[in-house]
C-alpha cells in the first residue's frame, strides 16, 4: 500500500494503529525465484530503450530533492512489464509519466523533469501532459526527459530475458 494514495489514507491509518508494520525500502534490483536479477526495460520506440531501474533511481532522487518526501517515489513494481520484461511506450506515458505529471509535479516546478516550453511548428508554447501524445513532439520529449535524468539509452543489442 502506498500511503500517498489519498483514497487509502483512512484505511492505511487504521492498519498502522491496529497491526505491526515495517518499512520496506525500494528494491532496485529484485531477484526472481532462481536468484537472477530481474531487469526490466522501457521501450520508447524511436527514443530508445532504457533501464527501468536506472529511471527509478534517478526519478526517485529527483522526487525527494523536490519535495523532501519519500512518499511519492516510485517502486520497482509501479507498472507491470509485459512478458518480455518490457514496459511499452504507451504504458510508460499513460501510467508513469501521468503519475509524475499529476501527482508529483502538479504543485511543483515541473521543469525539473518536464520541459517548460516545447517547440511546435516553429512556435514555442508551454509544455502540457498532452504534448507527450503529439507525434511531432513525442520522440524529442521522451528523449529529453531521459537526458534530464542523465539516463543513456541501452545499446541496441541489449536483450531482455523472458520472464
Amino acid at each position: 500500500m502506498n500511503t500517498s494514495d489519498q483514497s487509502l489514507f483512512p484505511m492505511d491509518s487504521a492498519f498502522k494503529r491496529r497491526w505491526d508494520w515495517q518499512y520496506v525500502p525500494i528494491d532496485y534490483a529484485p531477484v526472481d525465484s532462481t536468484g537472477q536479477t530481474i531487469n526490466i526495460t522501457i521501450d520508447l520506440g524511436d527514443a530508445g530503450r532504457y533501464s527501468w531501474a536506472d529511471f527509478l533511481k534517478q526519478t526517485n532522487r529527483l522526487i525527494y530533492n523536490i519535495n523532501q518526501n519519500e512518499d511519492k517515489q516510485l517502486g520497482f513494481w509501479f507498472v507491470k512489464a509485459n512478458s518480455s520484461r518490457t514496459i511499452p511506450k504507451n504504458d510508460f506515458k499513460s501510467k508513469v509519466l501521468f503519475y509524475l505529471w499529476y501527482e508529483v509535479y502538479r504543485n511543483e516546478q515541473s521543469d525539473a523533469l518536464f520541459p517548460v516550453n516545447v517547440l511546435r511548428n516553429s512556435q514555442e508554447e508551454p509544455f502540457s501532459y498532452g504534448s507527450l501524445f503529439d507525434t511531432e513532439l513525442e520522440t524529442a520529449l521522451l528523449t529529453g526527459i531521459m537526458e534530464t535524468l542523465g539516463i543513456s539509452p541501452l545499446p541496441a543489442d541489449t536483450i531482455t530475458a523472458d520472464a
